[in-house]
């Protein structure tokens, strides 16, 4: 067993005497390969489409909102007594991400 750690410790000395030299471009050279891979992955996935079956499902868990017709006369009615909040509607309606 010692025969064999002898044996290989002789043939690892040159390499491992090469990476002590050049530790520091070896750990720049992994560094952006590793960051090179990182970029690359993420770039893939946020262009990456959905497919249609898991849009198809989305859409179907998606329920509809619906106001019965007697809230939308009342907010009509309150809507024409009120001037402030007719101004508010008719500026919501203009602009509806202003706030």
């Amino acid at each position: 067993m010692n025969k064999y750690i002898g044996i290989i410790t002789t043939k690892l000395g040159p390499l491992i005497e090469i990476l002590r030299r050049y530790r520091v471009a070896v750990f720049i050279i992994c560094f952006l390969g590793i960051y090179t891979f990182l970029v690359m992955q993420i770039n893939v996935l946020s262009n990456r489409e959905p497919d249609p079956a898991t849009i198809s499902s989305q859409q179907q868990t998606t329920k509809r909102l619906s106001i019965d017709q007697s809230s939308i006369d009342r907010i009509l009615e309150l809507e024409e007594q009120n001037i402030d909040v007719k101004t508010l509607f008719e500026q919501a309606r203009q602009n509806p991400f202003n706030e």
